[in-house]
């Protein structure tokens, strides 16, 4: 008789999820993100933490529109209207937001093996006056198009384009 633990392997076959070490899958650009919080920052004595007492009630009242509005567009129409949204791979990421998602993985890991960081502007930076100082969300895409919320970056000074390895 086999040792095969069937309840196991359908346990791992339909948890969707991300973790630390998962193998990356691709996404269909087609489908709609589906927004999860499994490793929002949260630490209330960092700037970049989505619970800073810093962040006003409307910043708040925004991102949670910015949400919404993710979660009904899929992944391409997104990706073609990026400047709107700025909504993009961060390419080149700063020493500090390597730390911090060290430091909010609780790991030291090879920082290749995890997955695409992306930013995304908090307000419609065609509606303000200075786009590129408004505040920005960071999070990676993982399975099935789950989008990881991970970092707030009220004063865009998390990530700039040409940041320092």
């Amino acid at each position: 008789m086999s040792n095969f633990n069937f309840e196991h392997h359908i346990e791992d076959a339909l948890n969707v999820k991300w973790k630390l070490g998962s193998k990356e899958l691709d996404y269909d650009h087609n489908i709609s993100f589906v927004v999860v919080y499994d490793y929002m920052h949260l630490d209330t004595n960092c700037k970049y933490s989505f619970n800073n007492e810093n962040i006003t009630k409307e910043e708040y009242n925004l991102y949670f529109q910015r949400v919404k509005e993710l979660s009904s567009k899929n992944v391409s129409i997104l990706l073609d209207n990026k400047s709107k949204n700025h909504f993009h791979q961060v390419d080149n990421p700063t020493k500090e937001l390597k730390e911090m998602i060290k430091k909010l993985f609780k790991k030291d890991y090879d920082f290749a093996s995890f997955p695409t960081i992306f930013q995304l502007s908090l307000y419609d930076i065609e509606k303000i006056e200075r786009p590129f100082d408004s505040a920005r969300i960071f999070f990676f895409i993982g399975r099935l198009g789950f989008l990881y919320m991970l970092f707030f970056d009220r004063e865009h000074k998390f990530y700039s384009k040409i940041g320092k390895l």
